[in-house]
């Protein structure tokens, strides 16, 4: 049984591909910070497969003891705007401890990782323009990857994210929103012409499983990077919040062009990025918006 480490795993894709790794015959072990909420794993991994990353000693013993074969690093702090009050918050989870438990993984022998991007770090589809502090700190995390790869000899795939949908997902993202306000309800929202490559939480998942099985027969040294996005053009978001509308079924009306937009967006992210070979999007939007909707209500909408 092989030994998969994953750090971020409370977060919506970590608590997802958990479970999928579980499914698949995997031995999982989690990394999470002092402050995480663990509720949403407990009951998923055995409490000697977590490790908390309150003692920088501690952590290299466990991460030696559980021998990882593979380290997925989904470990992150998302912000729109940084201010002087998270932006230590931000260096912490997307930096520093980013880099210890990287680091403490190569001490334990571990060569294989895969690590998670964000395409808000290329603007206008540029290898690098960050569109904020966040996007930059990811960015500076690949960098330190560098060293691992070329003194270390790890074997490392990095995987773009776009953005994700599905149940269980408690970030105040818009479809969120849109599904919990009532009938006869106003939303004012943006313009909404902003596009988007939207990916259910099933297709990333399996994303994952895909990469899982290339990085291990990735050389030595190596460091490849691709997208888990459509392979389509992407989809305004006045498109698919109108959609959702439908076949949620809602009466509400959506305010479009009631608020400025922020400028800390991505206008269009088409073509970005070489799609994960061997790993396509299969989920189209009507159906990934009725399985939200049918798995939002088994779990109480959650």
């Amino acid at each position: 049984m092989e030994k998969v480490l994953v750090s971020g795993a409370s977060g919506f894709i970590g608590s997802h591909l958990i479970e999928r790794l579980k499914q698949e015959g995997y031995d999982v072990s989690i990394v999470v910070r002092p402050t995480t909420d663990i509720s949403v794993v407990k009951e998923s991994v055995p409490l000697q497969n977590i490790v908390v990353l309150d003692d920088r000693e501690e952590l290299y013993r466990k991460i030696k003891v559980i021998e990882p074969f593979i380290y997925i690093n989904l470990m992150g702090m998302f912000c729109t705007r940084h201010n002087c009050e998270n932006i230590t918050q931000l260096v912490d989870a997307n930096i520093k401890d980013s880099l210890l438990v990287l680091d403490a993984v190569n001490e334990a022998g571990c060569k294989r990782v895969i690590n998670t991007a964000s395409y808000w770090q290329n603007r206008q589809n540029k290898d690098y323009s960050p569109i904020n502090l966040y996007a930059a700190m990811k960015q500076a995390f690949e960098t330190l990857l560098a060293h691992y790869i070329e003194n270390e000899n790890m074997s490392v795939i990095t995987l773009t994210i776009f953005d994700t949908y599905g149940a269980g997902d408690r970030r105040k993202k818009i479809l969120n929103i849109v599904y919990q306000i009532q009938d006869g309800e106003t939303l004012d929202l943006t313009n909404g012409e902003q596009k988007m490559y939207l990916c259910h939480i099933e297709d990333i998942v399996s994303g994952y499983l895909t990469a899982l099985e290339k990085v291990k027969a990735l050389e030595g040294g190596k460091a490849l990077k691709y997208a888990l996005r459509g392979n389509g053009e992407p989809i305004a978001l006045k498109e698919i919040l109108m959609t959702a509308v439908h076949v949620w079924r809602k009466d509400v009306r959506l305010n479009f062009g009631a608020i400025k937009r922020n400028k800390a967006e991505i206008d269009d992210p088409n073509g970005y990025g070489v799609v994960l070979p061997g790993w396509e999007a299969k989920v189209g939007l009507e159906d990934g918006l009725k399985k939200y909707e049918k798995e939002m209500q088994i779990n109480g909408g959650r």
